[in-house]
C-alpha cells in the first residue's frame, strides 16, 4: 500500500522537492508556476518500494485524490530522468581550470553537491578521518561530517592543502555566483549537462563500504550497482540495509532514507 499525505503535507514539501529538481538540473523552477508541469512522480511506501504512477492512483481509488496524494520525489516534464544515472567514471583532464577540476573530484570521491565543492576549504574540512562541512556550504544549513576511507580521498585532501591552501574554491576577489557560472560552463564544455550522478556513483560505492563493514567483509553492491534488491535480502540484511541507508542518508546530507533509494535503488 503505498503511503499518502493530505494536500497541506504536499505543499510543505513541494519547495523542497522541487528544489532538488533545480539542484540536479540547473534550472530555476518556480513552485507556484510549474507544479501543474509535473508529470511523472515516484512514490515510496514504507518498505522503500518504488511504485509507479498506475499504483499510486489505483492505491488512491477509494479516496478523494483531490485531498490526498502520494510523494517523495517528482520531476517535472522537462526532466528525462535517464540523465539521473550515474557517472563512475570521468575524465579530469576536460577541465583545464584547476579549481573546477578540484570541485568535480570533491563530488567524485566524497559526494558533494555542486555548491558544497566550490565552497570547500580543506584547510577547515580535513579533521584526519573525516571531512566536516560548514553549514553555509550545505542545501539547508545543515552541518555534517563524511568519513575519509580511501586512498583517493587522502591524497585529493593532502594535494589541496598543498596547492591551494587555506581558502575555498573560489578565485580570490570573487564570489560563489562567479565560481558556479565557471563550473558550469566547464561542465558543458566537458560534454555534461550536469555531474549529479557523480553524486550517485559515490553513493552506491559507500553502500557496499557500509553493507561490507556491517558484515565482516560479506557486504553486497547496491541494487543500481547490481547488487540484490530489498525484496531478495534475508531478514538480517535487511538490518544491515536499513542501517546502511540511514548512514548514507546522513552523509548525503539527506533527513530521510527513504531518499537513499533515489540514489542506489530498493
Amino acid at each position: 500500500m503505498v503511503r499518502v499525505f493530505t494536500r497541506e503535507k504536499f505543499e510543505e514539501d513541494l519547495t523542497r522537492i522541487l528544489s532538488y529538481v533545480d539542484e540536479v538540473n540547473s534550472m530555476r523552477i518556480d513552485p507556484s508556476k510549474d507544479s501543474q508541469l509535473i508529470r511523472d512522480v515516484i512514490f515510496y511506501s514504507d518498505n522503500g518500494y518504488l511504485a509507479t504512477l498506475g499504483e499510486v492512483r489505483e492505491s488512491l481509488s477509494d479516496a478523494d485524490s483531490s485531498d490526498y496524494i502520494g510523494y517523495i520525489m517528482l520531476f517535472s516534464d522537462r526532466v528525462n530522468i535517464e540523465r539521473y544515472r550515474a557517472i563512475y567514471e570521468i575524465d579530469i583532464s576536460k577541465f583545464e581550470n584547476t579549481l573546477v577540476a578540484y570541485s568535480v573530484q570533491l563530488q567524485q570521491h566524497f559526494g558533494l553537491r555542486r555548491e558544497e565543492a566550490i565552497k570547500f576549504d580543506v584547510s577547515y574540512a580535513d579533521m584526519g578521518e573525516r571531512i566536516r562541512l560548514q553549514p553555509s556550504w550545505t542545501k539547508g544549513g545543515v552541518y555534517r561530517e563524511i568519513p575519509i576511507t580511501t586512498l583517493e580521498q587522502r591524497a585529493l585532501l593532502d594535494e589541496l592543502k598543498l596547492k591551494v591552501g587555506s581558502g575555498s574554491l573560489i578565485p580570490k576577489a570573487k564570489k560563489y555566483g562567479y565560481q558556479k557560472r565557471v563550473y558550469d560552463n566547464a561542465v558543458a564544455k566537458s560534454g555534461y549537462k550536469n555531474l549529479h550522478g557523480l553524486r550517485h556513483a559515490y553513493a552506491q560505492r559507500r553502500y557496499f563500504e557500509i553493507t561490507n563493514q556491517r558484515t565482516s567483509g560479506n557486504g553486497w553492491h547496491a541494487p543500481f550497482s547490481g547488487g540484490k534488491h530489498r525484496d531478495e535480502l534475508s531478514p538480517t540484511e535487511r538490518k544491515v540495509d536499513n542501517e546502511a541507508r540511514r548512514i548514507l542518508s546522513r552523509e548525503l546530507g539527506h533527513s530521510r532514507k527513504q531518499i537513499v533509494s533515489v540514489y542506489c535503488g530498493v
